[in-house]
């Protein structure tokens, strides 16, 4: 009895009231206030940044091939382009498929996703991953508030391949598919372009395949590939329309183009 009393008087037994050492109530669930305010700095930064990569871009009436100054400012982060595409179809009531506005796109603002917590895409203020996750997000966005011009994919002519039958031809055959339209150089923020040049490509549809249970993969896959196609016919145009500015590397979310069936 003596013994344990002194081992109590020593600390050597519990009491019901002890608390628990502080480490033990830290939850992971539980945002740290640091934490907490840089996740409303990212959430601003992007919008920021969203609503400025945005644009209502225009042609001139009657659009022609005209070259652009040099715009370069010898600044990478500065004139790395951001790509994006719209819709300049007479008749534009049919709108682009994911995978045709993929392809003609940048995937800049996708960088971040890794440094949110999984689970959270669909909230207005996603939780970040940590504190450093969320200073390396600010980084990200903050080297594209830096870019100064967009390179616009004016789509005024689309047609998809389709699988088709010959009367005179024992199988079906698909007709290739055609994309025409200009890419234009257009200052952020800006509507009008700065300068423009036409392109058009048609598609290769002669080893796709021809089984009818298929018709749906494979003209998606076929008009995935077409986009493909406008997308570097437009990274040729930039590089002759002289701006002197840097194309963005392609999207790291693309699925490969042989994934056809």
């Amino acid at each position: 009895m003596i013994v344990a009393a002194l081992a109590c008087a020593l600390g050597a037994c519990e009491s019901p009231t002890a608390k628990p050492p502080a480490a033990s109530l830290a939850r992971s669930d539980v945002p740290d206030s640091q934490l907490s305010v840089l996740t409303e700095r990212v959430a601003f930064e992007r919008h920021r940044v969203e609503q400025r990569l945005r644009g209502d871009w225009e042609l001139p009436q009657n659009p022609k091939d005209r070259s652009c100054t040099d715009l370069a400012s010898g600044d990478l982060a500065k004139d790395t382009l951001v790509l994006d595409v719209t819709d300049a179809r007479p008749d534009g009531r049919q709108l682009f498929s994911l995978d045709l506005t993929n392809e003609l796109t940048s995937s800049d603002l996708q960088a971040l996703e890794p440094l949110y917590r999984p689970g959270t895409a669909a909230k207005a203020r996603r939780e970040l991953m940590s504190t450093k996750a969320a200073e390396e997000a600010l980084s990200k966005l903050s080297e594209l508030a830096e870019r100064r011009y967009a390179a616009v994919f004016h789509v005024t002519h689309l047609a998809a391949p389709k699988l088709f039958h010959d009367p005179k031809k024992r199988f079906p055959e698909w007709s290739p598919g055609w994309m025409m339209g200009w890419l234009a150089i257009h200052d952020l923020g800006e509507t009008d372009a700065l300068c423009q040049l036409r392109i058009e490509v048609r598609s290769d549809t002669r080893d796709a395949p021809r089984e009818r249970r298929l018709r749906e993969t494979t003209q998606r896959a076929l008009l995935r590939a077409l986009a493909a196609r406008f997308h570097d016919a437009g990274e040729r145009a930039q590089a002759k329309l002289g701006a002197g500015l840097t194309w963005p590397h392609a999207r790291s979310d693309r699925e490969p183009l042989a994934a056809a069936p």
